[in-house]
């Protein structure tokens, strides 16, 4: 289901109904899921991470350490 389309129901106060009446607009299509996934693929770069981890255990400092944490949480949201 779209999270898109979910949020606009909620706002609206309105209940989720059996999945035979909704429209057509509530569901993602195979194309929107493919753009989705490539886009949380490319939010997460596993070769920064690995080198971060790498600097770590071989020197570490604090900043070191909050720069791997930051690159764990900056990862792209992607709503529908």
């Amino acid at each position: 289901l779209s999270l898109k389309w979910l949020m606009a129901l909620a706002d609206k106060g309105g209940a989720l109904p059996r999945r035979q009446e909704l429209p057509e607009e509530a569901f993602v299509t195979a194309a929107q899921l493919r753009r989705i996934e490539a886009g949380a693929r490319r939010g997460f770069d596993t070769r920064e991470y690995s080198k971060l981890l790498q600097r770590m255990f071989a020197d570490y400092t604090f900043s070191t350490e909050l720069e791997l944490m930051a690159s764990l949480f900056r990862r792209k949201r992607n709503v529908d």
